[in-house]
């Protein structure tokens, strides 16, 4: 027996086995959002990151909503659409939630926003049980609980012992000023898909939880604040679980990775919160890295290679 090439079996066998865990605690996913908005000039640049995308080694990508402008576009059929035809042709999964410019925003350009929010509900998750995207994953919706068959944009998910969940919280105040029913039955569906993500990760001791919405919550509007009750759960909440939590949002366009205690971050004070705010313009992506075994799981470089604060 060749005693040398024995060993070098035993070596590389033994190098597979101590690597290969490590390798498998570590997955990426994309947080993008606020484009396509002007569709003359940006939908090759979304295109072209969608193909940069498609490169990379990534689970899926999430995008936290503003397909288009809120002011200088219409909402018409055709105008929606343009965002889903480019989420399909994407090669990985897509999650997608929506923003305020493409239903709350549209009474701007004469339409109704109840009936946009309809669109696009009846567009983009038509089937809510997958992402988008020519390669789907399974995701929960929270249609399928009793009483919220409306609500089939709030997702949720299970990827590396982490449990993601998106919420529908478009910017715009939370949409508070368009219909009042609509933003009570909204924001009551999206308290009780919260409590119900931490529930869920506490009960099967997963790693952490990653929410992705579009709105930026903070600063504090005053008594007007449509945020405020989630924000107060939302708090709570993250003290309460005391493992890594990660918010992904859009909506004030300036991209920006705030780690626990940083000022730049919204709750400087709880210790186990990081940020992600995605870009607008130049069009790119974060890539966001999850490692499950490490107390500071979260790390994030853009896409193309654009500036970003804290990256």
């Amino acid at each position: 027996m060749n005693v040398v090439k024995v060993t070098q079996t035993l070596l590389i066998c033994c190098s597979i086995a101590i690597i290969s865990p490590v390798q498998a605690d570590v997955i990426k996913f994309v947080a993008w959002g606020d484009t396509p908005y002007n569709h003359s000039v940006d939908v090759d640049d979304v295109d072209n990151l969608i193909d940069v995308m498609d490169t990379l080694n990534i689970e899926f990508s999430i995008h936290v909503g503003d397909i288009k402008s809120g002011s200088s576009s219409a909402c018409n059929d055709s105008t929606l659409t343009v965002a889903y035809d480019l989420f399909q042709q994407s090669e990985h999964p897509v999650i997608y939630t929506p923003g305020d410019n493409e239903w709350t925003d549209c009474s701007r350009s004469g339409f109704d926003p109840l009936e946009r929010l309809a669109f696009i509900r009846n567009l983009y998750f038509s089937e809510p049980k997958k992402s988008l995207g020519q390669n789907t994953i399974p995701l929960v919706t929270q249609a399928d609980d009793r009483g919220m068959t409306r609500y089939v944009e709030n997702a949720r998910w299970v990827e590396n012992n982490f449990v993601f969940a998106t919420v529908h919280m478009p910017g715009s105040n939370n949409a508070k000023d368009i219909d009042g029913s609509e933003y009570r039955s909204r924001n009551y569906a999206n308290r009780k898909w919260l409590s119900e993500t931490f529930a869920q990760a506490k009960t099967n001791n997963n790693a952490g939880v990653i929410l992705s919405m579009q709105a930026n919550m903070w600063p504090n509007r005053g008594k007007s604040d449509g945020f405020t009750e989630f924000k107060a759960l939302f708090e709570q909440e993250v003290k309460d679980f005391v493992k890594p939590v990660l918010l992904v949002h859009g909506d004030t366009h300036y991209c920006r990775f705030n780690v626990p205690g940083s000022q730049s971050n919204p709750l400087p004070k709880l210790r186990n919160l990081w940020r992600v705010e995605v870009f607008k313009q130049p069009i790119d992506g974060v890539i966001i890295s999850v490692d499950s075994n490490s107390s500071e799981p979260f790390s994030a470089k853009s896409v193309l290679g654009n500036d970003c604060q804290g990256m």
